[in-house]
């Protein structure tokens, strides 16, 4: 009796220890706007009215999650791709509209994410849109 009593703990203490409530499957949780804008430098792509050459490519955009951003423009120069211009000003983040704050002018525009793609899609105000991607170049 007294072995059929251990069996019975053992095999209990097995299935409780097995049926765990903190399985990872269950947390399927999408990432965020903020969370995707955020996520690491995004790089320049194309855009709807003219493309970017080769070197406009290299170019990116950095947002923090304290509402800062750094673009980096790069252009071509007699030396090749040159880093001819940094700006750091900020966005503003409502849902998924943006609005990106430079001295000159406003970039304002819905932000959607194709995740097939890993690319970020700005649709400017006016209907032109700029592709951002992860990959540089």
């Amino acid at each position: 009796m007294k072995t059929l009593e251990i069996v019975a703990i053992v095999f209990l203490s097995i299935l409780s220890f097995s049926c765990s409530n903190d399985d990872d499957s269950s947390n399927n949780t999408l990432p965020t706007t903020l969370d995707l804008l955020s996520s690491g430098t995004w790089y320049f792509e194309s855009k709807s009215q003219a493309g970017y050459t080769a070197c406009q490519k290299e170019s990116s955009i950095d947002f923090m999650v304290d509402g800062s951003t750094i673009i980096k423009i790069v252009e071509e120069s007699m030396d090749g791709c040159e880093l001819v211009e940094t700006i750091n000003t900020n966005y503003i983040l409502d849902a998924s509209t943006i609005t990106i704050n430079f001295v000159d002018d406003i970039l304002f525009g819905i932000v959607t994410y194709d995740a097939s793609l890993q690319t970020l899609i700005i649709t400017e105000n006016g209907g032109g849109f700029i592709i951002l991607d992860k990959v540089q170049g």
